[in-house]
């Protein structure tokens, strides 16, 4: 498997020595020995364009400029927010606790995503 790196602004993907395998029960045996299997949880995307979930910067459909501490139309950098506040709820974030149990439940129940 590849892991992604970002180094120096650029995205690099380096050889790692681990591997993916796939498995439809909850342990495999090997000589005489049982190991658990648990199922793999993706993380939660937030695009890095709109901050909104479930999409990359890459394919983000949104041409606004958007700040990630206030929602307004510039950078972070000429913000005059001092606190932070969700973009997509108020205080607890709803959206990333559904997302983290869409996750789980396409882990638990072998679902994609669409």
């Amino acid at each position: 498997m590849n892991k992604r790196f970002v180094e120096e602004g650029q995205v690099i993907y380096k050889p790692t020595k681990l591997i993916s395998i796939t498995f439809k029960c909850s342990y495999f045996l090997i000589y005489e020995h049982y190991f658990d299997v648990k199922p793999k949880i993706q993380r939660v995307i937030q695009c890095a364009k709109c901050y909104c979930f479930g999409n990359f910067d890459q394919i983000c459909h949104s041409n606004k400029l958007c700040c990630p501490q206030c929602g307004e139309d510039h950078t972070l950098t000429d913000c005059s927010v001092p606190v932070y506040c969700c973009l997509n709820c108020s205080d607890h974030c709803e959206l990333w606790t559904l997302e983290l149990d869409i996750k789980h439940l396409m882990a638990t129940n072998n679902l994609t995503y669409r």
